[in-house]
């Protein structure tokens, strides 16, 4: 059974929202710690996916000298959003 946000766990999500959820905090009414880790697995392979298509994309459309040495500024932003 999820706990409920307490002012300690509060902090948590602040400083990390994988800390608290790891620790069972602020988890959704429905979901499982299962669930909580198969979400937090699938927000990194998509973070990953599309970090790595717009470097290449950068790559690509830049030359490999910026695309390489700068392109993953643009690609860290792109694909955090």
């Amino acid at each position: 059974m999820p706990k409920d946000c307490g002012t300690e766990e509060k902090k948590k999500i602040f400083v990390g929202r994988t800390v608290a959820w790891q620790h069972g905090a602020c988890s959704h009414p429905g979901w499982s710690g299962c669930t909580m880790k198969a979400y937090l697995v699938g927000c990194w392979i998509t973070f990953v996916v599309l970090f790595l298509g717009f470097w290449i994309y950068c790559i690509g459309e830049y030359g490999f000298l910026i695309g390489v040495g700068a392109g993953w500024i643009p690609s860290g932003i792109a694909a955090g959003c």
